[in-house]
C-alpha cells in the first residue's frame, strides 16, 4: 500500500508492505524508492511515526539516488550531452566513421561509430574499460601506503552497482562501482580507503572512523561531494 509523510515541507512517499516479522525495517532503493516492511499486526500510526523519526535519514538517502548517474536525468547519449569523466565535464561528439570508437579530446568525449544507435554501448563500454584500467592501480597506491598493518584486499573487482560505491566481503575482496570512474579522484581514494579500513574493522564503530581520519583526514568532504554532487 502507498503511504505518505511530510518532512520539512518535502512529501516523501513510501511503498508499506506488511509480512510475517518481528521488526520494521526501512529501505531506499533507486529511483528513488522507499520501501517500509512491518510485521502484521504493526498499528498504521505507529509504524507513520518510525518513518517520521527516520525521516532525516531517508531525506538523504533519496538525494543520493536523485544524483546518481545515470538515473537521473538519463542519458540521452546525443551532441552536445555532458557527461563526466574523474570528476570533469565533457560534452559528447558524435562523428560518423566506418569505425567505432571512443576518444576523449578535451572538451569533448568524442565516439566514432557507423550507426547513432551504438554511441550508447560504446559509450558505456568506454567508461568500463577506462574504470578497469584506472581503479585497481589506484587500490595498489593505497596498499603501500595500508603496509604496516599488512593491509591487502584478496581481489580487486569492478563491477556495475545500484546500492553502493564499494564494499568489502567476508573473503577479503574489495568490489568498487565501476561509476566510480566518473568522480573526481577524491572521491574514489575516499571509497578505496573506507574499503581498506574496513580490512581491519568491519564495522563502522570509533576504531573505523579514526583509522578513516588518520588516512584520509579530510574524507567528509569527499563523501559529501560523491553523495550528492556528482551528477551531471
Amino acid at each position: 500500500m502507498r503511504e505518505e509523510i511530510s518532512w520539512e515541507g518535502r512529501k516523501i512517499p513510501y511503498e508499506l508492505m506488511y509480512g510475517i516479522r518481528t521488526t520494521l525495517s526501512i529501505e531506499v532503493h533507486p529511483g528513488p524508492r522507499v520501501v517500509v516492511k512491518a510485521p502484521r499486526d504493526a498499528p498504521l500510526e505507529k509504524v507513520r511515526a518510525k518513518v517520521e523519526r527516520r525521516a532525516p535519514w531517508i531525506w538523504k538517502k533519496v538525494v543520493f539516488f536523485e544524483s546518481f548517474h545515470p538515473l537521473t536525468p538519463p542519458r540521452r547519449y546525443v551532441n552536445g550531452e555532458s557527461h563526466l569523466y574523474l570528476g570533469r565535464s565533457y560534452r559528447l561528439r558524435i562523428v560518423q566513421a566506418p569505425r567505432n570508437e571512443v576518444k576523449l579530446i578535451i572538451p569533448f568525449l568524442q565516439v566514432h561509430c557507423r550507426e547513432s544507435s551504438a554511441v550508447e554501448s560504446l559509450v558505456k563500454g568506454w567508461y568500463r574499460k577506462k574504470a578497469q584500467q584506472i581503479l585497481p592501480g589506484m587500490v595498489n597506491t593505497w596498499c603501500e601506503k595500508f603496509s604496516k598493518y599488512q593491509v591487502k584486499p584478496s581481489a580487486v573487482m569492478i563491477r556495475a552497482m545500484k546500492k553502493s560505491w564499494g564494499r568489502c566481503t567476508p573473503s577479503g575482496k574489495i568490489v568498487l562501482n565501476s561509476e566510480l570512474i566518473k568522480a573526481p579522484k577524491g572521491c574514489i581514494d575516499y571509497v578505496i580507503v573506507h574499503e581498506l579500513c574496513h580490512l581491519l574493522e568491519p564495522h563502522h564503530n570509533k576504531t573505523f572512523y579514526s583509522l578513516l581520519s588518520t588516512f584520509m583526514p579530510n574524507w567528509r568532504k569527499w563523501k559529501i561531494i560523491l553523495e550528492n554532487k556528482i551528477s551531471s
